[in-house]
């Protein structure tokens, strides 16, 4: 028997370890888990105290037989451990990318500074400083350097949402909060 996916829920999908939401008896028959539970998700209504339900359960299913968190915690948690278990990696990552970019774009700004080095040379030739042709050179870099940052932002616009829709959840990752902690600090919590 194959389980019908029913729909997508937002903020629920981590990249590596998806999380699915199915009854407990249909798992527990399709996998004879009878009886057993990795997680319980627990609404309270509103204006219910936090600590004191957390207590009631606690005291309720024995607090050695289970971890009761809040919802804050267990986000804290799991971003904890998804950092220690891959920051390494999106590190060397983040910095090879770096490395790289720094490489094409000086590599790029080269090119563009030799062929236009006739142009340069006539402005040397009609009394122009060495300060005035580095300058026109740097300024040259700088506007072409503004472009490709404004057409790569144009670009992961128009890409985050394609993402989404390709590939549900994947989307999530791609935040600005994120692109921005990337190139920030990749190590902000250890």
């Amino acid at each position: 028997d194959l389980l019908e996916i029913v729909g997508i829920a937002r903020d629920t999908g981590p990249l590596v370890n998806p999380i699915f939401f199915i009854p407990q008896k249909t798992l527990a028959n399709k996998t004879q888990t009878q009886g057993m539970v990795s997680y319980i998700l627990v609404w309270s209504k509103p204006g219910v105290d936090t600590p004191a339900l957390i207590g009631e359960i606690e005291r309720t299913l024995g607090s050695s037989e289970v971890d009761v968190l809040e919802k804050a915690t267990l986000i804290t948690n799991d971003h904890k451990m998804i950092r220690a278990m891959t920051g390494d990696l999106i590190g060397m990552i983040v910095s090879i990318t770096f490395l790289v970019s720094i490489v094409v774009v000086t590599l790029m700004l080269y090119t563009l500074t030799m062929s236009k080095l006739a142009d340069y040379g006539m402005l040397k030739a009609i009394g122009a400083e060495n300060r005035t042709v580095v300058l026109t050179a740097l300024i040259q870099g700088c506007i072409l350097s503004l472009i490709g940052l404004i057409l790569g932002i144009v670009l992961a616009l128009v890409g985050f949402p394609l993402i989404e829709w390709h590939s549900p959840g994947l989307g999530d990752f791609l935040t600005w909060d994120n692109v921005i902690a990337a190139f920030t600090s990749v190590r902000s919590e250890e």
